[in-house]
């Protein structure tokens, strides 16, 4: 693009960051006073880690079939309640009850010791998360990824949250329909779209959402479409292919990007985030034409390989950071990071080989793609760095550790399931729009959150693939 002579436009990324707990062996007595920000982060143990990260399901995931054993005992880390045998991972013949066990709380980033509830009696219920078992004081936040591009479910966590009002009204607990956090994720993402409309500054542009040739996720794209039309009613959002585009699209004089005889202000990819969604040299091509333009790309080719895994890995690096940040923003952002991993070739790679090849158990191996089902984990691990050895396939991974999350008990309802009470773990989800130029940003916000569970037992956690639910967020004292 730059040696074309084309100037940069300006970019919006509509992101979300996924954070899990991370919960060590903790031997602190749950009713002891809550650990102080000064205290020291717990050391990591040697153990092999119980419980792994949900893997990301923030793209158009096609469905699969649901796995047919739900079944497997559960384990579980020191410092949390052992829980009995039909409780682990799904008991089958509990029916739908009250708790009063909740232990521990989450807020916002931090998490502390919370003394046994002796109050109102809090009900788990479908896709609600209100019963964590777990002794949280040494737990603290660790983030799976950054999702650049394709970011979903949006729009149905915060159509959940309704669902979750409706049910807790039902039940009487209207005490705890407060309790769940204001969630504008949809009207916030969708109003990072309205603002880059309104940088472009053409009335009769449109807004181009990229999607896939058959879309699974439909229902939560077109909320975003509607939203839009909400907030902007003479705005027009069209949905097209990228082979669509490769043969309507055309760039004018000036650098901008018209489909037929409508000018394109934004572009937002739902679709494109992976090899698979480029067919072949037209779809290729597509891309590059939108690259080209002066549309405002959502996300941008820089934004898109900005969430890789590969950069993620980099930005982990001892000092990377002080580049961007302050140093006391650093050091907040780092705290972040789980341990990540090169595996280039050379020394350093050469040894995070032989630390994974040593305990696969303790690590998680990540290719360079999204979408879902792509991770390895165990003894996956060690087969695939075995086949691959020092050939240049392995500079397509990294290494990172494995997240222990913290169990909770919680009923997942999914289509031709009976609803049970299983063991899951949660991964949260917070959203955010970027929108600015190589010099200068217009628009830095949060813009809400999401939570999906899945059974603790289970290494993937894609929601469209019957492995995992969406959940809602309850706070409580």
């Amino acid at each position: 693009v730059r040696k074309e002579g084309v100037r940069q436009p300006v970019s919006l990324v509509l992101l979300r960051c996924d954070v899990l707990l991370d919960t060590p062996p903790c031997t602190e007595d749950p009713k002891a006073s809550p650990p102080t920000s000064a205290d020291a982060p717990p050391t990591r143990p040697e153990a092999p880690p119980t419980e792994t990260e949900a893997p990301p399901t923030s793209r158009e995931d096609p469905p699969s079939s649901i796995p047919k054993s739900e079944q497997g005992s559960s384990q579980v880390s020191s410092g949390q309640e052992s829980k009995s045998k039909e409780d682990s991972p799904c008991n089958k013949a509990n029916p739908l009850k009250l708790t009063s066990d909740t232990t521990a709380v989450t807020s916002g980033a931090s998490v502390q010791c919370c003394p046994d509830s002796d109050g109102g009696r809090l009900p788990s219920i479908s896709l609600l998360t209100t019963d964590t078992r777990s002794v949280l004081c040494c737990s603290s936040p660790k983030q799976v990824e950054v999702n650049t591009i394709a970011s979903s479910f949006a729009a149905l966590a915060v159509k959940l949250q309704d669902v979750h009002k409706y049910v807790l009204n039902l039940m009487g607990r209207q005490d705890l329909v407060a309790k769940l956090p204001p969630n504008q994720a949809l009207q916030e993402l969708c109003g990072g779209m309205t603002a880059a409309w309104d940088h472009y500054n053409r009335e009769k542009a449109i807004i181009l959402f990229i999607v896939e040739d058959v879309s699974y996720n439909i229902c939560d794209q077109r909320f975003h479409e509607y939203e839009i039309l909400h907030q902007r009613p003479s705005l027009r959002v069209r949905r097209r292919t990228l082979t669509q585009v490769h043969q309507m699209g055309t760039l004018d004089t000036d650098g901008r990007l018209w489909l037929s005889c409508e000018e394109v202000a934004v572009v937002y990819f739902r679709a494109g985030y992976d090899p698979s969604g480029y067919h072949g040299d037209d779809e290729w091509s597509a891309r590059f034409l939108i690259e080209r333009s002066l549309a405002i790309k959502c996300p941008s080719v820089h934004y898109h390989l900005a969430g890789t895994k590969k950069v993620q890995q980099e930005l982990a690096a001892p000092g990377a950071l002080l580049k961007f940040l302050s140093p006391d923003e650093a050091k907040n952002v780092s705290q972040l990071f789980t341990g990540l991993y090169t595996l280039d070739l050379g020394e350093e790679g050469d040894r995070t080989v032989e630390m994974a090849l040593a305990d696969p158990d303790r690590y998680v191996l990540k290719p360079q793609r999204e979408g879902g089902g792509n991770n390895l984990y165990g003894e996956d691990i060690r087969t695939t760095l075995e086949s691959i050895g020092s050939s240049p396939a392995r500079e397509a991974f990294i290494l990172m550790d494995r997240i222990r999350a913290p169990v909770q008990t919680n009923y997942l309802v999914r289509p031709q399931k009976n609803v049970v009470l299983c063991s899951v773990i949660s991964e949260l989800g917070i959203f955010g729009a970027l929108l600015g130029s190589p010099t200068e940003i217009f628009l830095n916000k949060a813009c809400g959150h999401m939570l999906r569970s899945k059974l603790s037992t289970n290494n993937e956690g894609g929601v469209a693939s019957g492995n995992g639910a969406l959940d809602s967020v309850l706070l409580v004292d």
